[in-house]
């Protein structure tokens, strides 16, 4: 939708440092200078020291807007977990903060709606800050967001962790979110996503995968490598972690944990070695009836997001 540059706040006292979110000339025609707009009034209705805070925001004398925000300095999450060589349990606890981050944007009757690497900046102190709020959406914590209210824009979700209503067109609400903090959950713990790596290169075949196949566990995933690592991580991954994963991942928003704090509490209890709230193996069947239930995939200019590459440490 447009690009977003490092500047300086002249006209503040100590010069500060800012991003700055341009559109390009093509982009304003296509309808995103109203997207920007809503994007600017989100930021502000939020009030939280995890999301990138909007500075303020115009129109340039080449008549295009502009949104001033926050300046995060971080890594994508994926990026952050591979440089440090975090553990899996490091991984879980940046994973915990993360997810109570987005239920206390839900709260405030935000839905992200494009959760993905890029857009959950690490700090250099392991804190995690959300960016990009470009496709988000307003709606109670409990009414889905009728799409046809917002403003018309081309399918710009990224398709390797939209949701299966996201790629369907059809309403998002905060178990949309979820769904791909599932996907982020799955890559931080195996190193690639749920439905393989090759589906990255082919939106269609990815957009019937996300809407029609089970993906395939974690602990079964990392396996695809050879050697005693792999096997020490597949154990580590197997039972809670898979479950708690594939909660997060079925295909009905229903099926989902009914909030990011419900999946964030799991991620806690594994760590403390208490039982969790899902059962291994309760994942099956559950997306059996979403092919009979929506039949055809809407496909659209959507782009494939990373996995963190490699293997984290048990």
């Amino acid at each position: 939708m447009g690009d977003v540059y490092c500047g300086v706040a002249a006209r503040a006292p100590f010069a500060t440092p800012v991003a700055l979110k341009l559109l390009r000339d093509e982009a304003a025609v296509s309808g995103a200078a109203a997207r920007l707009q809503r994007e600017q009034q989100i930021l502000e209705r939020l009030d939280h020291p995890h999301v990138a805070k909007v500075l303020g925001g115009g129109v340039g004398a080449d008549g295009l807007p502009y949104l001033v925000m926050e300046l995060i300095v971080g890594l994508p999450i994926d990026v952050y977990c591979q440089r440090n060589k975090l553990s899996i349990s490091q991984r879980l606890r940046l994973f915990e903060a993360l997810a109570r981050v987005v239920h206390d944007v839900h709260g405030q009757g935000v839905v992200h709606a494009d959760l993905k690497p890029s857009n959950v900046l690490v700090t250099r102190d392991g804190q995690p800050k959300l960016v990009d709020f470009g496709i988000a959406e307003v709606a109670a914590a409990s009414r889905p967001v009728d799409r046809a209210d917002a403003p018309p824009q081309p399918l710009a979700l990224t398709l390797a962790y939209a949701s299966p209503e996201q790629v369907q067109g059809g309403a998002l609400s905060p178990a949309s979110d979820l769904y791909s903090l599932g996907v982020l959950m799955y890559g931080m713990l195996a190193g690639v996503g749920p439905y393989g790596a090759s589906l990255h290169l082919d939106a269609e075949a990815l957009a019937d995968a996300v809407c029609e196949r089970e993906p395939v566990p974690p602990s079964r995933a990392v396996l695809d490598g050879a050697g005693a690592k792999a096997r020490r991580l597949a154990q580590r991954l197997r039972g809670d972690l898979d479950a708690i994963v594939l909660t997060a991942l079925r295909k009905l928003p229903e099926a989902r944990y009914g909030s990011a704090a419900r999946l964030a509490d799991d991620v806690r209890r594994h760590l403390a070695r208490r039982p969790v709230s899902v059962r291994p193996l309760a994942w099956v069947g559950h997306g059996a009836g979403w092919l009979a239930q929506h039949c055809g995939v809407l496909v659209g200019k959507a782009l494939s997001g990373r996995a963190c590459p490699g293997f984290p440490s048990p």
